[in-house]
């Protein structure tokens, strides 16, 4: 029965009428210190236990491992439609969908792409990349053939010459192993909300000027003691 599902991409959509709850945080380090990465807890009605963990034939027992969880937000306009817009693709971080939760409602913790390699370990492939778009391709591909391609590079820096040594690999994990090449690229990763890849990109793509319209309230002024050093660089090239 799986079969004429498959074949024809069929999903199912859950609304306002299923959703008993939503909580989305994106998060990103432009500065490639830590890897935080974009979390969605997602809680749906259970009161007919459709989503039953030992019925067999509940709805719980066919979602598949590594199934990405399309989210969408948007407001519903004067004329009754909803606009709705897509802000990321989200997984069951633990390999499988599986939750202690069994009750009224049924609740999964869910993270974007990022999240999945975060520290997943990272098996060298027999011929290393050396640039940047060849190593996003080798680590997202640690997730196996579907994920072989879900990452994008801004096209500027996916040529960009990133080298390392086989011995520098071992024990490393797949989020250390992103921080050094985004580093060593002059980029920054994180999950691309419109796509839900994993996204490579430099620090101005994103917009460089913050204006008292983008704050909730005004600065303040005080002394940081553990600042050592500020370096501005003008446009001049100064």
């Amino acid at each position: 029965m799986r079969v004429p599902e498959i074949i024809p991409g069929m999903y199912e959509a859950w609304d306002g009428g299923q959703l008993a709850a939503l909580s989305l945080t994106q998060q990103g380090d432009v500065s490639c210190l830590s890897l935080p990465y974009g979390t969605c807890q997602l809680e749906m009605d259970n009161l007919d236990r459709r989503f039953e963990p030992s019925g067999k034939d509940g709805l719980f027992q066919s979602i598949e491992e590594r199934q990405g969880i399309d989210i969408f937000l948007g407001p519903v306009l004067p004329n009754g439609e909803a606009e709705l817009k897509r802000v990321g693709i989200f997984y069951q971080s633990n390999g499988g969908w599986r939750t202690g939760s069994n009750a009224m409602t049924m609740r999964w913790d869910l993270v974007d792409i990022v999240g999945l390699l975060a520290d997943r370990a990272f098996l060298a492939p027999a011929s290393l990349p050396t640039t940047l778009e060849g190593w996003l391709g080798a680590i997202v591909g640690q997730l196996g053939d579907n994920f072989a391609h879900r990452y994008i590079v801004d096209p500027a820096y996916a040529g960009k010459s990133v080298t390392a040594s086989r011995e520098a690999l071992e024990g490393i994990t797949c989020g250390a192993l992103l921080l050094d090449v985004c580093m060593a690229s002059g980029t920054w990763p994180r999950a691309d909300a419109q796509t839900g890849r994993l996204a490579a990109e430099p620090l101005w793509n994103q917009g460089n000027k913050l204006t008292l319209d983008n704050l909730d309230s005004y600065p303040v002024i005080r002394a940081n003691n553990e600042v050592a050093a500020l370096l501005f660089t003008l446009s001049d090239g100064t």
